[in-house]
C-alpha cells in the first residue's frame, strides 16, 4: 500500500509538473508575443518621433529664414532713417546758417537806413 501511496504521489507529481510547464511555455509564449508587439510599437513610436523632430527642424529654420529676412530689411530701414536723420541735420544747420545771413543782411540795411535818415535830417 506504502508502494501504491508512493507510487501516486509521484505520477501525481510528475503529471502536475509536465501540466505546469505546458502552462508555463504557453504563459513564456504569450509574454514573448507581448514584448514583440511592444518592440514593434516602440519602433512605431520611435519613428513618429524621429519624423516629428525633423519636421519641427524644418519650421524651426523656416522661421530662422523669415527671421532673418526680416532682420535684413529692418537694418536697410534703419540705416536710411539714419541717413534721414543726418541729412535732416545738415539742412537745419545751413538754414540757421541762412537765418543769420538774413538777419545781418537787414541790420545792415537798418544801419543804411538809419543812417541815410540822420544824413538827411542833418
Amino acid at each position: 500500500m506504502k508502494k501504491a501511496l508512493i507510487f501516486l504521489l509521484i505520477t501525481t507529481f510528475i503529471t502536475q509538473t509536465i501540466g505546469q510547464t505546458k502552462e508555463n511555455k504557453a504563459d513564456y509564449k504569450k509574454l514573448q508575443e507581448k514584448i514583440e508587439k511592444m518592440g514593434y510599437d516602440n519602433q512605431n513610436i520611435q519613428k513618429q518621433y524621429d519624423n516629428l523632430t525633423i519636421q519641427y527642424q524644418q519650421t524651426n529654420d523656416r522661421l530662422n529664414n523669415y527671421l532673418t529676412f526680416t532682420g535684413i530689411v529692418a537694418s536697410i530701414f534703419g540705416l536710411l532713417i539714419a541717413l534721414a536723420g543726418i541729412y535732416i541735420g545738415f539742412e537745419s544747420l545751413r538754414s540757421q546758417n541762412r537765418r543769420k545771413d538774413a538777419i545781418k543782411t537787414l541790420e545792415d540795411a537798418k544801419g543804411y537806413v538809419n543812417e541815410k535818415k540822420r544824413n538827411l535830417i542833418s
